[in-house]
């Protein structure tokens, strides 16, 4: 089962019941901007004005969404969360607050970023847990070789691949995959593929209806095999 939500993501963790979820999967927005035009914090995206006052924005609202998210995380279970080399050493310290450090895994994207000083080929992907961790990946690799997602109305959609392959390792059939960017829908799509439960929300209305398209066609298309 999907159900994705076009709200903010407090809005929709808020109402969740504690221990709720097997997995969490998030490409949240970041401290730095990467220029990739989302703006999923809020409505009216980032707050204007001061570098101070983007900051303050930005920690306030991401650490009442790692609070919440881990109170509806079951314990022991594991908290994905992407990440690119700007904001690699910023997101670490607070995301070590609520939950227990891991591993980061590397995405090598097979495709070059644009830029300069050496071409932009891997993401990074942190590993968490609520506490100790209960799920123990045994002979798989911190490393995973794909191109990225060429989805010509979202700017920074994943690999459907790696997606599928993290949530294999870390969940069973039936259990619930939580993702609060869902952003292009790769998470959704990702679970329903692997037999697993999803719940999500995008803020981006514009986001929210094609990804809804996009599950739905993946839906009809897996219903006709």
């Amino acid at each position: 089962m999907i159900q994705l939500h076009n709200e903010d993501c407090l809005t929709l963790l808020d109402r969740m019941e504690d221990n709720s979820v097997s997995c969490i999967l998030i490409d949240p927005p970041y401290p730095i901007d990467t220029n990739n035009g989302t703006n999923r914090f809020s409505k009216d995206g980032w707050i204007g004005g001061s570098q101070d006052n983007y900051d303050i924005a930005w920690y306030h609202n991401f650490c009442l969404v790692l609070e919440q998210m881990r109170r509806v995380l079951k314990d022991g279970m594991h908290f994905y969360c992407f990440v690119d080399e700007k904001n690699l050493f910023l997101l670490k310290p607070e995301l070590d607050r609520y939950f227990e450090f891991k591993k980061v895994i590397v995405w090598h994207k097979k495709n070059f970023g644009l830029g300069y000083h050496y071409r932009n080929v891997i993401e990074y992907c942190f590993l968490y847990s609520k506490g100790k961790s209960k799920r123990h990946i045994v002979g798989e690799p911190n490393f995973f070789i794909d191109d990225k997602e060429l989805i010509d109305w979202h700017p920074t959609a994943k690999s459907l691949n790696m997606c599928r392959w993290l949530i294999r390792n870390s969940t069973f059939e039936g259990e619930t995959v939580l993702d609060t960017y869902s952003g292009s829908g790769t998470t959704a799509i990702s679970a329903f593929k692997e037999d697993r439960n999803f719940i999500g929300c995008e803020i981006n209305e514009g986001f929210y209806g094609k990804s809804m398209l996009r599950i739905k066609d993946i839906q009809a298309q897996l219903m006709l095999l």
